[in-house]
């Protein structure tokens, strides 16, 4: 019939990743002499293979309710030999080698989401029931003890993977959720609509150890909302500004260890202002947007006993985007973004010592991105060029070294 529709996908792939950890530095500055040395093992691996099934129906009983299911199959075998961890003596001519990781993934998903979207009057209201359930087996040769290994820094004999530590099946993880989620969006007149949305997650992790064969288990639960509103200056400007709380796991659920079962979730807070330009003729849009970011109850260390790991930590951070694109003819498309954010921590202690990170910029978070891309598509067929740059970044909370800002060139040719 019409007004039912069916869909139905099956995916499988296969991925090999470049087995390439970076290279080392001396002063947090890169050695160009070295910068195109691999010094991963000869026999180093990483691969991915998944395999997805998905069944999506949606069904418009009326002119006022649609109704929407979907179920889904997911399963990731996943693998990873490596040596990681690279460190440069220029006096020596040396690079020496270490963190001979080898780690394996099993995982197996399954769930189903219903919803319901339903027209009243000036309401468009979705309600929706989310349920999944996930088994995880983590193989590893944990706790790396390999010791390290000098290499010619120019001329490495790469050598083959060695650990005296076993690759065994760690533990099983076991993790059910389900959600319940209503939202409303309230046209109040031609200019105004009013948004509101709120969701409730419950989780049950249960873990078992397999080498001591001890057990974990925890129930986690969390409520999220939203709120916003948005303005219509005219039939192709809005402004916006919308509220909202969320909650997140300490770590991933599924990898949770058994210390991490006795914390709560962490809370979030994010508030975000902006204005939404469409250009005439749909030949593009324009987003300008002010965001602020607020994360409590993170991990940090006590601050009267280190050694110990708490709740309490706090960090946040606040920017500024803006994102655009252009059609410029009937096949040639621009598009571009660029955002400055200002990141920190409120309170954070960490290490043996509980050193106090206040103040401090979280590793690995720049403070400028920029992309630019474009597109030009003839029939099914498109070729597009980008640049993408990334500003110089913190390689530790301690903030004592930099990895340089760096701009990446892309090419990609697309069929269909």
């Amino acid at each position: 019939r019409a007004d039912l529709k069916v869909d139905l996908t099956a995916d499988i792939a296969e991925q090999k990743p470049e087995r390439y950890f970076g290279t080392p530095v001396v002063d947090g500055q890169l050695v160009r002499s070295l910068r195109n040395t691999n010094y991963n093992v000869q026999d180093s691996d990483i691969q991915y293979k998944d395999k997805r099934v998905r069944a999506k129906a949606e069904w418009n009983a009326s002119d006022r309710l649609t109704l929407r299911d979907e179920l889904y199959w997911f399963k990731a075998d996943r693998h990873w030999r490596n040596a990681e961890a690279y460190s440069f003596d220029p006096r020596a001519g040396q690079v020496t080698r270490g963190d001979y990781l080898e780690i394996g993934h099993d995982l197996e998903q399954k769930g189903n989401r219903v919803g319901a979207d339903l027209k009243l009057a000036d309401h468009r209201i979705a309600i929706g029931w989310d349920f999944s359930e996930a088994r995880y087996t983590n193989i590893s040769n944990s706790p790396y003890g390999t010791p390290s290994n000098e290499l010619n820094a120019w001329n490495p004999d790469h050598g083959f993977w060695t650990s005296p530590d076993p690759y065994l099946p760690r533990s099983k993880t076991q993790l059910r959720q389900n959600a319940l989620y209503l939202e409303d969006a309230w046209q109040v007149s031609k200019q105004w609509l009013l948004m509101a949305g709120l969701r409730r997650d419950w989780y049950e992790f249960d873990q078992r150890n397999l080498i001591t064969g001890t057990t974990a288990a925890t129930d986690l639960g969390g409520t999220s909302w939203r709120v916003g509103a948005t303005y219509k200056l005219n039939e192709r400007s809005s402004l916006y500004a919308q509220l909202s709380r969320g909650h997140d796991p300490v770590g991933s659920l599924v990898s949770l260890s058994a210390s991490q079962t006795a914390f709560k979730l962490t809370r979030g807070r994010q508030a975000e202002i902006g204005w939404k330009q469409q250009w005439p003729d749909d030949r593009g849009e324009m987003t300008l947007a002010l965001f602020d970011i607020t994360k409590s109850d993170i991990i940090t260390r006590d601050p009267v006993r280190p050694a110990l790991s708490v709740q309490g930590g706090k960090q946040s951070s606040r920017g500024v985007e803006l994102g655009a694109g252009y059609k410029l003819n009937a096949v040639f498309r621009v598009d571009g973004n660029v955002a400055y954010v200002k990141a920190k921590f409120d309170e954070f202690r960490e290490g043996s010592s509980g050193a106090d990170r206040a103040v401090n910029c979280p590793e690995n978070v720049p403070a400028m991105t920029a992309n630019l891309w474009g597109h030009y598509r003839v029939g099914a067929w498109q070729a597009s060029v980008g640049l993408r740059h990334v500003g110089s970044q913190y390689t530790s909370n301690a903030n004592t070294a930099k990895l340089p800002r760096s701009t990446v060139a892309d090419a990609v040719l697309r069929w269909g």
